[in-house]
C-alpha cells in the first residue's frame, strides 16, 4: 500500500478485503456442516436420501401413473392429469409431452382447456416466452371460447413480449373490464 494513502482509508481497505475472503470461507463452512454437498443436481430426486417425504410421494405417482398410461395410452384424463404432475414437478419437457398426447386424443373435438393448459405448460417450459406455438393454442381456445382469461392474458403477455406495450394493456384492461366481481384471477 502507498504510504500517501491515510490509515483511515488503508484499515477500510484491508476490512473490506479480510470480508472478501472471509465471507466465502464462512459461507463455505456453513455449506459443507448443514447444506447438502452430495446432491448433484442432476440426480433423480427420488434417489436422494432424505428427500421430503411429499416430494416423494408425487415422485413415485407420477411414475406410477406414466406405467399405467403407457399400457392403456387412449386416456385423455389420465395424460392431462400426468401433465399437471410434471408440472408440480417442474418437469416441463415431460409435461409438455403428455400435455401433446392429450391434444392428439382430442383431435378436432372441442378441447379448450386441454389446449389452454397445454398452451400455459409450453410457456413455463420456454422460461415464461409466449412462443409462437403457444400463441396458436391460446388463438385455438379464443375460437372456442372469445372469453377465457388465461388465453386472453398470454396472448397479451406476447404482445408485451414483442415490445407492443400499448396493445398488451389495451388486452389486459378489456381482460379486467370483462371479469365478474371476485373473479380469482
Amino acid at each position: 500500500m502507498s504510504p500517501n494513502i491515510p490509515v483511515a482509508q488503508r484499515g477500510r481497505r484491508w476490512t473490506a478485503l479480510a470480508a472478501a475472503l472471509i465471507t466465502p470461507a464462512i459461507a463455505f463452512a456453513v455449506y459443507m456442516a448443514i447444506g447438502s454437498p452430495d446432491l448433484s443436481p442432476n440426480r433423480n430426486p427420488a434417489q436422494v436420501a432424505g428427500a421430503d417425504p411429499e416430494h416423494m410421494d408425487m415422485v413415485a405417482l407420477t411414475q406410477q401413473l406414466a406405467a399405467r398410461l403407457a399400457k392403456s395410452p387412449g386416456d385423455i384424463q389420465g395424460w392431462m392429469l400426468l401433465g399437471r404432475s410434471y408440472v408440480t414437478l417442474e418437469d416441463f419437457p415431460r409435461a409438455i409431452a403428455a400435455y401433446a398426447k392429450a391434444v392428439a386424443l382430442a383431435g378436432d373435438k372441442p378441447a379448450p382447456m386441454v389446449l389452454a393448459e397445454y398452451a400455459e405448460t409450453l410457456v413455463q417450459g420456454n422460461n415464461g416466452l409466449v412462443g409462437d406455438d403457444a400463441q396458436a393454442q391460446f388463438r385455438r381456445v379464443l375460437k372456442i371460447i372469445p372469453a377465457e382469461p388465461r388465453s386472453q392474458f398470454y396472448l397479451g403477455l406476447a404482445k408485451a413480449q414483442a415490445g407492443d406495450a400499448k396493445g398488451a394493456l389495451a388486452d389486459w384492461v378489456a381482460l379486467l373490464k370483462q371479469a365478474e366481481p371476485g373473479a380469482p384471477w
